[in-house]
């Protein structure tokens, strides 16, 4: 499965896109105009598009937008140290 991740470096910048297929990077155009968008990811395997506003997670069905869920309430930083255990 592939899946595609959207975020945002830096508070008022662009937003990415990084496709899971070949690690691509696009800007996406004007994003720096949508407000309080902190990240967005697609979970194809399960048909759900998970995204943050920076305070909550939620996630809904990724073919229409229903049920709508809070995943996470509160959001912490994390800084990965070590390996990366999806590569073999």
């Amino acid at each position: 499965t592939t899946s595609t991740v959207y975020f945002r470096q830096q508070s008022g910048g662009s937003i990415f896109a990084i496709d899971g297929r070949d690690g691509s990077e696009t800007e996406i155009e004007g994003s720096s105009e949508y407000a309080r968008f902190v990240g967005l990811a697609i979970h194809r395997r399960y048909g759900r598009i998970f995204w943050s506003d920076g305070r909550s997670v939620e996630s809904a069905n990724l073919s229409d937008g229903s049920d709508v869920n809070v995943v996470i309430g509160a959001l912490a930083r994390v800084v990965w140290i070590g390996s990366n255990f999806g590569q073999t």
